[in-house]
């Protein structure tokens, strides 16, 4: 990950997939579909991706191992945009119980504030 995110930094990512054959594009594809979905990688191999697939995008349909590898990355790709929709989904739900939460805390507090009046003894 480090040599990628370094040449990200270096903007030397075309040079360094400019030349692959198929094989070796195969086996990049194999490293990208295992760790996309790693949260610590994510933010590295989203656009090291998007580098490659623009840069590689013309072999599409050339190569049947290359063109599984593709459908394989999709799947995945599609698959964590499915958990993170369900995530947001699941974030609305908990911070509108939370809120709730919240706003019965502070009406018990409101009410535990007030003065309690005593009873007056009618003669």
């Amino acid at each position: 990950m480090s040599l990628i995110a370094e040449l990200e930094v270096r903007n030397e990512v075309l040079n360094a997939i400019n030349t692959m054959d198929e094989s070796r594009l195969s086996a990049l594809l194999q490293f990208i579909i295992q760790y996309i979905r790693d949260p610590r990688f994510t933010p590295v191999l989203v656009p090291f991706t998007q580098t490659v697939l623009k840069h590689y995008g013309q072999v599409i349909g050339l190569s049947e191992t290359v063109d599984t590898l593709l459908r394989t990355l999709r799947k995945k790709v599609n698959q964590e945009i499915l958990a993170q929709e369900k995530l947001c989904q699941l974030k609305g739900v908990l911070d509108f119980l939370m809120l709730t939460n919240l706003n019965y805390q502070s009406e018990n507090q409101q009410q535990s504030a007030l003065p309690h009046s005593q009873p007056t003894a009618s003669i």
